[in-house]
């Protein structure tokens, strides 16, 4: 297990574990955790956040945000959804963030009708 995070808020140090981050959004010079039931905010731009990160744990999409791996639902051209949540993705981000997903393309249904007249090999 990795070790967490600790954000320094109302005078005091709380710990974040990096499995329960699902968003990294920007504003300004200051960083909103969101986690589930729970939101905390950081002194620190999405940029000197994402540096503080595992590597390849989480995703820039736009300029406002950072998603989890872990907690992705879906990931579309123009979206990203997580636990029903729709986060925009940006064009200048779209193309980078696929090169960082490990990705099986699935067969669609004029796919799989090419495979059932695909001969079985022997």
């Amino acid at each position: 297990m990795e070790q967490p995070i600790f954000i320094r808020t109302d005078g005091v140090l709380r710990k974040i574990n990096f499995e329960e981050i699902a968003i990294l959004e920007a504003a300004r010079n200051y960083t909103k955790f969101l986690a589930k039931g729970y939101s905390l905010i950081a002194r620190a731009s999405l940029d000197a956040t994402l540096k503080q990160m595992p590597e390849g744990r989480f995703l820039r999409i736009s300029r406002m945000h950072a998603v989890s791996l872990s907690h992705v639902d879906v990931i579309g051209r123009e979206e990203v959804i997580i636990a029903g949540e729709s986060i925009p993705v940006s064009r200048k981000y779209y193309p980078e963030m696929l090169k960082q997903l490990r990705v099986i393309e699935a067969m669609t249904g004029s796919d799989k009708k090419d495979k059932e007249e695909m001969p079985e090999e022997e």
